[in-house]
């Protein structure tokens, strides 16, 4: 039988930045570039909130990008 660990243990850190402020980018569109610019800028700043939602902005906003696409 195992003892329990009576000592606190390091924290473990989980990789999801790339899953949480991932974006893909439409090819020629401002509206992408200027949030991009805006994300690159909050995570540098190390905001995380204001790069969550900027990040959650442009995940939303190309819906006009997907047109002639199915």
């Amino acid at each position: 039988m195992t003892a329990p660990t009576q000592y606190s243990q390091e924290p473990v850190e989980l990789p999801i930045d790339g899953w949480l402020y991932g974006v893909r980018l439409a090819p020629e569109c401002g509206v992408c570039a200027a949030l991009k610019a805006e994300l690159d800028e909050a995570l540098s700043d190390r905001n995380l909130k204001k790069a969550y939602e900027v990040s959650r902005e442009i995940r939303s906003h190309p819906s006009g990008h997907r047109k002639g696409r199915r």
